[in-house]
């Protein structure tokens, strides 16, 4: 029985590994084609992110729509804005890193939250 619970849970940290690394390689493929200007512009803007004391933000183009990524430190939050018209920004969502990180690690080690290692 624990030689299938083991296997199970080998097969399972492969598949998730391998999910992972597809999706790193997307990833790293978009940002290589978009700095090497393919699909529009040619190049690739380091002034789209600023940080001032505990805050890093980040602006990105989604469609027609301006979006704004804001992380602070102090509270470890992410904080995710769309602006609207150029003159008016709408919070769009907040997200704890502490507990998507902890999230992605127990999903990653296939246990709860808050709990070790199997």
């Amino acid at each position: 029985m624990s030689t299938q619970s083991n296997e199970t849970r080998e097969r399972a940290g492969l598949s998730l590994r391998g999910f992972l690394i597809a999706t790193a390689l997307m990833l790293t493929a978009g940002i290589l084609l978009r700095a090497g200007g393919v699909g529009g512009e040619r190049t690739a803007l380091a002034g789209m992110v600023a940080d001032s004391g505990s805050y890093t933000a980040m602006t990105a183009r989604s469609g027609s729509q301006e979006i704004l990524f804001v992380i602070d430190d102090r509270s470890e939050n992410l904080m995710v804005y769309t602006v609207l018209n150029g003159t008016s920004v709408s919070l769009d969502a907040r997200q704890d890193l502490r507990a998507l990180f902890s999230t992605a690690r127990a999903s990653y080690l296939g246990t709860a939250p808050g709990q070790g290692r199997p």
